[in-house]
């Protein structure tokens, strides 16, 4: 292989290395891939308001935590890091209730239990276990701020669509429709939502995959099957 081959190929790697690290967002996404914090996304996404007042929430139980395992690493025994980080999460939900309170005030009744429920997360304790523990501090913060960033991004879409439906508004602010189906506040209707976010994002992530082949055929250089990520724990 020439020195511009290999040069090539290094610098392939390194671009598929910076991607990997956010690919919390889109293509491991936390909820439409992952299938994780199911319950809050059908049970509170029912405006845009819950929807960032979740995201919030979500981001500041679970980076800090994250942040916090990436120091212990394994000092700590496995049987003992879960009431930890349970521990650690429970601590940051109370700043996290009085910052999102005046977003969205009637949170706390949509979800009931569901809210503090966030402490136990399943983002939390896979990426913890998976991933804060081998890594960095810092690193343990991009990819916490990865994966909240991909919840938010599933959850305001899913609201986004759910407050139209139902209410015909956007934060609160009127949008005239000719019509109202008031059955999409129901869970139900956050199921199919996600199922359908879901499809389309599989979609096109495989089309992405074919037009990448496609390039690289015609350069010679066929790649074989799908590229194989970090796969998202349950």
């Amino acid at each position: 292989m020439s020195r511009k081959n290999v040069a090539k190929h290094v610098r392939r790697t390194d671009r598929k290395k910076a991607l990997h690290r956010f690919s919390g967002i889109l293509s491991h996404n936390p909820v439409l891939v992952g299938g994780l914090l199911l319950a809050p996304v059908v049970v509170a996404s029912t405006s845009l308001k819950n929807a960032v007042a979740l995201s919030i929430t979500l981001a500041i139980v679970t980076i800090p935590t994250m942040v916090v395992a990436s120091f212990v690493k394994t000092a700590v025994p496995q049987w003992l890091r879960i009431p930890m980080y349970t521990l650690i999460a429970s601590l940051f939900l109370i700043p996290a209730a009085m910052l999102v309170a005046p977003i969205a005030p009637t949170i706390f009744d949509s979800m009931g239990m569901y809210f503090s429920l966030m402490i136990f997360n399943s983002v939390l304790f896979s990426r913890c276990e998976k991933f804060a523990i081998k890594k960095s501090p810092i690193e343990a913060l991009v990819d916490g701020a990865c994966y909240c960033t991909g919840f938010a991004f599933a959850i305001v879409m899913i609201s986004a669509v759910r407050e139209l439906l139902y209410a015909n508004t956007l934060w609160g602010l009127p949008v005239p429709l000719p019509f109202k189906i008031t059955a999409a506040v129901l869970p139900f209707a956050g199921f199919m939502l996600v199922a359908m976010f879901a499809a389309v994002g599989r979609y096109l992530r495989e089309l992405a995959y074919k037009i990448a082949n496609k390039r690289r055929m015609r350069t010679k250089q066929p790649i074989i099957g799908l590229p194989v990520g970090e796969e998202v724990a349950r």
